[in-house]
């Protein structure tokens, strides 16, 4: 199990790298152990940090929902994480469907 600093540190180092629009490498790659809890845990920090900087959460996105993917890339179930009012985008293309949004 990873310690509250290396948490903070990788919650750190997803929000320098937000501003950037910078892809960073995969923590499960480079830190032997690293899981989905260990994830959760510093979206957790990274979402507090979000909260203290006056984003406001506005929904929640869904990932790997198809489990034929999970064993390409190596996980079990699918993943959520928070959608906020700086991060969404809307659309206002014509729709096929009347009606439709």
């Amino acid at each position: 199990m990873l310690s509250s600093l290396q948490f903070q540190d990788i919650a750190d180092e997803i929000q320098a790298a937000q501003p950037e629009v910078r892809q960073v490498e995969p923590f499960s790659a480079r830190i032997p152990g690293f899981d989905l809890d260990d994830a959760y845990a510093v979206a957790a920090l990274a979402h507090a940090a979000r909260l203290a900087r006056g984003e406001r959460p506005v929904g929640r996105k869904l990932g790997f929902t198809n489990p034929d993917m999970w064993a390409l890339y190596g996980v079990r179930a699918p993943a959520w994480a928070w959608l906020y009012d700086n991060s969404e985008c809307r659309f206002h293309a014509l729709s096929p469907f009347p009606g439709a949004p």
